[in-house]
């Protein structure tokens, strides 16, 4: 089953999105600096999760991994061309992805959920993740949100 996720809560203009429910919960990756290659490493894969956490109801996890080439044990891949993974990766480094994860002061309520990005290619990987235990500044969270809605936008690029 598909699950239709609309941003309406951060005021986007993209269109909703689809993303796979994951059968369990789905680890929050914790922030991980790195340094970008200058040019997209051909295996790189692109993982976005997020955790809903409804009032009074069980938490809902979500995934998607977006890759050039994906495996047949790998049903929340999506394949995007190198073109489209070309245009993701140029927009993670104009948003300095690598350097982002500074947090804010306190905790959010637990139904703020949680939301990460993660980077992997051979020989690295970089992490930003934003949830109630640990809270992106306002700039760096508005960063996340808008690289979260280019790689599920991708998933529609033709």
């Amino acid at each position: 089953m598909r699950i239709l996720l609309w941003y309406a809560t951060f005021a986007c203009a993209t269109p909703p999105t689809e993303i796979e429910p994951t059968p369990q919960e789905t680890p929050v990756s914790p922030v991980i600096p790195c340094t970008l290659p200058k040019i997209r490493p051909p295996e790189l894969a692109i993982q976005f999760r997020q955790t809903v956490i409804p009032h009074g109801m069980e938490p809902e996890n979500y995934g998607l991994t977006l890759r050039s080439v994906c495996g047949p044990d790998e049903p929340l891949c999506r394949v995007v061309d190198d073109t489209g993974m070309d245009r993701l990766y140029a927009q993670f480094q104009e948003k300095k992805f690598g350097s982002l994860g500074r947090t804010s002061e306190g905790h959010a309520s637990p139904h703020y959920g949680s939301r990460s990005l993660e980077l992997a290619w051979d020989g690295g990987h970089c992490a930003v993740a934003d949830s109630h235990q640990s809270v992106l500044i306002k700039e760096e969270a508005d960063i996340l949100q808008d690289l979260i809605q280019q790689v599920t936008a991708a998933t529609y690029a033709k």
